[in-house]
């Protein structure tokens, strides 16, 4: 096992807060971008928020990409 330490041990465990919030019983790479956006204080998130990138509407494309997966067929 990768022993994690500092920023990166934080964001899998909002990685694991962010799948348990949504409902979800994995963590994903989905996941860890949710937790790393929520560690808005880091320079390298600083700078997707810069790009547009931010944690509500990867969020809302996280839930949709999800439910396509799990629910094939469907259209929302």
């Amino acid at each position: 096992s990768v022993p994690f330490a500092g920023e990166s041990k934080k964001a899998l465990d909002l990685a694991t807060r962010e799948s348990l919030r949504l409902g979800h019983d994995f963590v994903g790479t989905e996941h860890i971008l949710l937790g790393v956006l929520s560690l808005d204080d880091l320079p390298a998130v600083r700078a997707l928020i810069g790009l547009g990138v931010t944690k509500e509407p990867a969020e809302e494309l996280v839930g949709r990409a999800i439910d396509r997966v799990l629910r094939p067929g469907e259209t929302t």
